[in-house]
């Protein structure tokens, strides 16, 4: 269980860790929670996150699209504690740097949302392992070498992509 005393009112730092918009409803707060774009923090109190893990696909939103990075928090909401379901774009960049076997671990174990996410990385960094490349490809069906290859005829040609 949690290591230190939480209560309702303490404030846990909420990361959007999908590649898009992420939002809720809280009727708790009645209150609209948005997050407009990747890696943005707002400061959430453990009751309304509470509230959103026992709503009709808060779990998942919380689990796959929205990270906590504190444990405590984490294991007081019934979220998985491993490291696969805590990764960021810079926790990606790092495992991208890792080893392949550690990066295989990790695809084996992460949800759908964060596999997509390694996979974004791994074209915005134009990973060049090869290996890795078939790897992240195997779990995800996404073809990063393709997708870095496309990227850069776009940049030749002047094609703006997001």
């Amino acid at each position: 269980m949690a290591n230190r005393k939480l209560t309702d009112k303490t404030m846990v730092s909420v990361f959007n860790n999908n590649g898009g918009v992420v939002f809720y409803y809280s009727e708790l707060n009645r209150v609209k929670r948005r997050w407009d774009k990747p890696n943005v923090d707002k400061k959430i109190s453990l009751e309304e996150l509470k509230e959103l893990v026992n709503t009709a696909g808060g779990y998942e939103l919380l689990r796959d699209d929205l990270l906590i990075t504190d444990i405590d928090v984490r294991e007081e909401l019934g979220l998985p504690v491993e490291k696969e379901y805590m990764l960021d774009d810079q926790g990606i960049k790092e495992l991208l740097g890792r080893s392949q076997e550690d990066l295989e671990e990790v695809l084996s174990n992460a949800s759908d949302a964060i596999k997509e996410k390694i996979a974004h990385v791994a074209i915005l960094i134009q990973l060049a392992d090869l290996n890795k490349i078939e790897v992240i490809k195997a779990n995800t069906g996404i073809d990063i070498l393709s997708a870095i290859q496309q990227g850069k005829e776009d940049q030749k040609t002047g094609v703006k992509t997001k």
